[in-house]
């Protein structure tokens, strides 16, 4: 199995999850591990409103990290991800 499909069995176990949506977020955050709350929900057809609670939720498992500090306009990043591939440069 690859990485991506044991991160997804990973998130899988927790209920909020378990959506599509969910699961289609954790395997774009491989493409493109910087993301705004705007980005999620242009790629999955949501409301500002359902991408901002599931980024929320993603943020509160630890898998996206706000970045700017900013009220508006925030990104995230899949930090973890992002170590891991630092470490082959290391």
């Amino acid at each position: 199995m690859n990485r991506s499909g044991s991160y997804v069995q990973q998130v899988t176990g927790y209920g909020a999850f378990s959506s599509p949506v969910a699961v289609g977020l954790l395997e774009k955050l491989f493409h493109t591990p910087y993301i705004s709350i705007k980005d999620v929900a242009q790629a999955f057809a949501l409301t500002f409103q359902g991408a901002s609670t599931l980024v929320a939720q993603f943020e509160k498992a630890h898998l996206l990290k706000e970045v700017t500090g900013r009220k508006r306009d925030k990104r995230y990043v899949y930090n973890d991800y992002l170590n891991l591939l630092a470490e082959g440069t290391r």
